[in-house]
């Protein structure tokens, strides 16, 4: 879940049943997964007012916070700490506020941005991108392994087909990395544009074996260039796990 403050320029991103959180981009870490679960739940009701009985209900269904006879002392003291925690991470702005007699609602100026679908992040894209290394299998499999004076090998690739497939996973890249511009997602940006600088060695052929045969070069490139796919893929299910929001219990 992602909140901003744009009088203030900040940005919060929370992640469902887990201690860690980002302000603008940086990694931080509740005390206690309470905090965070606490504000997300505020702002799912957004912008409704979250009752102290539905608070209590929503924690007491997956965590053990005592008795509904002190129902208001806990969640005031988990909203302290919550606070706490902000503070020590250098947010001093008040993200949620108490409503008197009725609960807790975000604070004036924030909001709650609209949720990218974690569960069908990149799906297009990664069809593509397995398909495309498919088609290089393939190719690569058709293809003569020539060896040099080094004694190093490498596939004889044509020229047309070697701008095709750059000009395909560069499109697919461009996609993928834009569509992520945000502050809180520059380090999964960068781990992405990594993996995918590797995979473009692969489909344009760059791969070089040493003193290898011709059948355990090609049995090496499917392996790495699965592997490259493999890592991509492993990005971005972290990004979803980051984007699944946290919903009210019913």
């Amino acid at each position: 879940m992602e909140l901003s403050c744009p009088d203030g320029a900040r940005q919060l991103r929370l992640v469902a049943g887990d201690v860690v959180f980002w302000i603008d981009g940086l990694e931080h870490r509740f005390k206690s997964v309470l905090h965070g679960e606490l504000i997300q739940f505020v702002a799912s009701l957004h912008p409704e007012t979250a009752s102290l009985e539905a608070i209590f209900a929503h924690f007491r269904a997956v965590y053990p916070v005592g008795s509904p006879a002190s129902l208001e002392r806990t969640i005031h003291k988990i909203v302290h700490g919550a606070r706490q925690d902000l503070l020590r991470a250098g947010l001093a702005l008040q993200v949620i506020r108490n409503v008197r007699g009725l609960g807790y609602r975000l604070a004036e100026g924030w909001r709650k941005e609209d949720e990218i679908d974690g569960g069908r992040l990149f799906c297009a894209e990664l069809e593509e991108l397995r398909g495309l290394a498919d088609r290089c299998i393939a190719y690569v499999d058709s293809r003569p392994i020539i060896e040099n004076a080094a004694e190093l090998f490498y596939l004889d690739a044509e020229r047309h087909v070697v701008q095709q497939n750059f000009s395909h996973l560069y499109s697919i890249g461009c996609r993928m990395l834009l569509s992520l511009a945000e502050p809180a997602f520059v380090p999964d940006i960068l781990d992405i544009k990594r993996e995918l600088s590797v995979l473009m060695s692969y489909v344009v052929f760059w791969r070089v074996g040493h003193r290898i045969t011709e059948e355990a070069w090609r049995l090496d490139y499917r392996r790495e260039i699965a592997k490259c796919i493999e890592d991509v893929e492993m990005r971005i299910r972290k990004i979803e796990r980051f984007l699944t929001p946290s919903r009210p219990p019913g």
